[in-house]
């Protein structure tokens, strides 16, 4: 459970089957729950799913061939390293969406609101990744992490131009 306030109202934000006391909130959104909330407007979402309790071996031997020599290329061959941050810092969700920001033009999505990645990242959800060369940040995601489940939410990539 997410929750966040702007001027006049108080949102909570509930991913997958969460549930909670609803008193108290002007909006409710229901993300990537396993079956449509009767009464609420609902959305198909289509998506892959990787069991994470599988090992690292069964996990990297679903993965194509092909994209499975593509990473060992870039790990070994093109000095990229891979960072992940579990609990990011306030001065990495501003760098995320201060990048993000800077990308989003270039494929026509909404800018992102810093406050609400606050808010996700006081809430303990939010997991950031970034892919980096000796110079520059390549690409960042964002996944927002509930209970047992996870889920990509944003990734920008400034490495095209």
């Amino acid at each position: 459970m997410i929750t966040y306030r702007s001027r006049w109202l108080k949102y909570v934000e509930l991913w997958f089957d969460e549930s909670c006391l609803l008193d108290g909130f002007d909006v409710v959104y229901r993300f990537r729950a396993s079956a449509p909330v009767p009464g609420a407007t609902n959305e198909k979402f289509h998506t892959l799913v990787v069991d994470l309790t599988k090992t690292e071996q069964d996990i990297v031997s679903g993965i194509h061939r092909n994209t499975r020599s593509k990473l060992k290329r870039a790990a070994a061959e093109d000095n990229l390293s891979y960072e992940v941050m579990h609990t990011p810092s306030l001065d990495a969700v501003g760098e995320f969406v201060e990048y993000y920001n800077e990308f989003a033009p270039s494929k026509g999505v909404p800018l992102l609101e810093r406050t609400h990645f606050d808010s996700l990242c006081a809430s303990g959800a939010l997991v950031l990744s970034r892919i980096r060369n000796a110079e520059h940040t390549l690409v960042w995601h964002a996944y927002l992490h509930v209970k047992s489940c996870a889920v990509l939410t944003h990734s920008a990539s400034l490495y095209r131009g």
